[in-house]
């Protein structure tokens, strides 16, 4: 019956074993596919917002060229006012001095205007293309953005076409008036032309405002981005590091388990094996017993072994028990 029951506890180890065995082989895959995953999950991120951040700065680069255009033509438009003004009084002294201002803003304020608009559709172009990756980056967890507002950028590109006909109407009343044979411009061209000016500057006005809105809410969202970003890979190395934690404590539990179970294994085998058989007490003599004996080898040594009495030792010895 004890027998039995060493079996089957030797059996019943054996499973916890082999058990222990398969976790810690789980755990050990566990580690190495939660490294995996994270590497790619790193990769992905990485590669989203790089997507992201190549999107915005191009958006950036081109929202703070076409900013930088518009304050150029407005120091231009603040100085052909000011030449009309100059000039209108005597046309026929300053008769160059209008054409050279004509010719100036055939080659100085059109092309600059110009340029705005050649600058941000581009700009609109990547908003709408940074528009669709953010949709599709909003996927990844902790992860909710939306490009900037299409809205200031489409006002701007809607007062640059406005504004390139009032343009082209100031040079071509610019040119007239050069061009032509009075000795003065009369006031209703010289209010027209100013009107004109006016008119153009407020329109830069407003894209400018428009332009520096849409610049201030770009570097809203690169800052965001960076953020997000080192957020997100922070929160996805600390899970894997947990994972990993958790998998390393599983298996330190099953070793230990395996230690257990193998000294259960070692202590059934050594309860079947057959008791070993006590040891013999040494014959412990006393005092006496010995001198006898000694005297007794020493009488045979000498070859007086007949002399001694033969009972000597029966009487000295102690009786057994």
């Amino acid at each position: 019956m004890n027998s039995s029951k060493r079996v089957l506890g030797v059996i019943g180890s054996s499973l916890l074993i082999a058990v222990a065995v398969l976790f810690i082989l789980f755990s050990i895959s566990g580690i190495a596919g939660t490294w995996y995953v994270n590497r790619v999950l790193v990769n992905v991120t990485n590669q989203v917002f790089t997507v992201v951040e190549s999107g915005v700065s191009v958006a950036n680069s081109g929202v703070t060229a076409a900013l930088n255009k518009v304050k150029e033509a407005r120091s231009e438009l603040a100085q052909t006012e000011q030449d009309i003004n100059t000039l209108g009084t005597n046309l026929k002294e300053n008769h160059p001095a209008l054409v050279a201002l004509s010719e100036r803003l055939d080659t100085r304020l059109a092309p600059t205007v110009d340029k705005i608009q050649s600058v941000l559709e581009p700009v609109q172009e990547g908003l709408a293309g940074m528009d669709a990756v953010l949709t599709v980056a909003n996927s990844l967890p902790y992860f909710q953005e939306k490009a900037p507002g299409l809205q200031e950028l489409q006002d701007s590109l809607q007062n640059l076409t406005s504004l390139q006909a009032d343009v082209q109407q100031l040079r071509t009343t610019l040119r007239a008036a050069a061009e032509g044979k009075a000795d003065a411009l009369t006031d209703e061209t010289t209010a027209l032309l100013l009107q004109l000016v006016q008119r153009a500057d407020d329109r830069l006005a407003r894209t400018q405002d428009n332009l520096q809105t849409l610049l201030d809410k770009i570097a809203e969202l690169q800052n965001r981005i960076a953020k997000k970003r080192t957020e997100i890979l922070f929160m996805l190395n600390m899970a894997a590091l947990l994972l990993t934690l958790l998998y390393l404590w599983i298996i330190y539990s099953q070793v230990v388990v395996i230690r257990v179970q193998v000294g259960k294994i070692r202590n059934a085998r050594k309860a079947e094996e057959p008791p070993s058989p006590p040891d013999e007490a040494p014959l412990v003599l006393d005092a006496q017993t010995e001198d006898v004996m000694s005297a007794q080898y020493r009488a045979v040594a000498s070859g007086e072994q007949e002399n001694l009495p033969t009972n000597t030792l029966e009487e000295d010895a102690p009786s057994s028990p």
